[in-house]
């Protein structure tokens, strides 16, 4: 049922509003908080909506009980950290993929 605040200018229905709302505490319970940008992004994907800058910064206020979109350093470290990993992976991964290039190109010769 749509809130009598409703008007003309609303972006999104309001049960559009809430999907975005569990997205984001989705996101930041598993420690990936979103920010402004891919919020706006995800609605942009999601329904093919233009939101602003002023329209992400309302929601959050008006579910600021609900949601937080910063990044703290901390999270953004594991992030990188996180990152890190998958890179160190895979040149791991390329550099044992030639190691057995060189051994069997010696074990030829």
């Amino acid at each position: 049922m749509e809130s009598r605040a409703d008007h003309g200018n609303r972006r999104l229905t309001t049960e559009q509003e809430y999907v975005v709302v569990g997205v984001v505490q989705a996101f930041f319970k598993h420690y990936l908080p979103l920010s402004k940008l891919q919020i706006r992004e995800m609605v942009t994907r999601r329904w093919g909506i233009q939101v602003s800058k002023p329209w992400v910064r309302r929601i959050l206020s008006h579910h600021h009980l609900h949601l937080r979109a910063r990044l703290c350093k901390s999270l953004e470290d594991k992030r990188q950290g996180l990152q890190m990993i998958k890179t160190s992976r895979a040149f791991y991964m390329r550099c044992r993929a030639s190691s057995r290039l060189i051994t069997s190109r010696l074990h030829r010769s």
